[in-house]
């Protein structure tokens, strides 16, 4: 479900009735290129602003300056990742949030969909990050989280990367602890492969771990 925070309502819609230079002001003091138009309270769609400006006359109404009306929105019980596509398939400024009666919320930004997403992947929390590359047959979830757990760490966020060209997996992982080093060797010693790590390492553990993974190296 999409969190209330993320949702703003300081941009105006503007009504079907409101006249083309009316809506390229708001398009303007709002720094947005596209903006939901309203007819009766019921919302109609998204204008945007290059078809506004291809308007013959800016002192027609909207519905008559506007070739077509983009009828995209989000409903609030939606999760954020269905936002996402949303702005990435229609090239979105903004996406109008409406709820269950098609009533609208307010809409989301694209800052607010990184904003969003920061909060999922805990990116304030403090920690480590490790990227691991991992076939799909040799892939399971409880063995990492044991080997994790196993160091007295969680994991704070795990997102899983594939490729349609191959069968292997790449497994970004948050994990709350600043040194990973002693989690990376008990992960190589299963035969994981630490694609990257992202923390605050202790010297003598993180060069153990690079003298074994050199020597896992001269031995293939």
């Amino acid at each position: 479900m999409i969190h209330s925070d993320l949702i703003k309502s300081d941009v105006s819609p503007v009504k079907s009735t409101d006249s083309v230079e009316f809506a390229l002001g708001l398009f303007d003091e709002n720094k947005v290129y596209h903006l939901p138009v309203f007819e009766n309270g019921e919302y109609m769609g998204l204008v945007s602003e290059g078809d506004l400006l291809d308007a013959f006359d800016h002192e027609n109404t909207v519905k008559e300056g506007s070739s077509k009306l983009i009828r995209i929105f989000i409903s609030e019980d939606r999760h954020i990742f269905d936002a996402i596509k949303l702005f990435s398939e229609f090239k979105l400024s903004i996406l109008p949030v409406l709820n269950a009666k098609e009533e609208y919320l307010g809409y989301l930004s694209p800052f607010d969909i990184i904003n969003g997403i920061g909060q999922m992947l805990s990116i304030e929390s403090p920690g480590g990050i490790l990227i691991l590359k991992v076939n799909e047959n040799d892939f399971f979830l409880s063995q990492i989280v044991q080997i994790v757990e196993s160091d007295d760490a969680k994991i704070l966020a795990f997102y899983v990367t594939s490729r349609p060209d191959n069968t292997q997996l790449e497994l970004t992982i948050k994990i709350n602890k600043t040194d990973l080093s002693a989690i990376m060797q008990s992960l190589s010693r299963y035969e994981y492969e630490v694609a990257a790590a992202y923390h605050q390492s202790s010297d003598e553990l993180d060069l153990q771990f690079r003298y074994e993974n050199f020597i896992k190296y001269l031995n293939i």
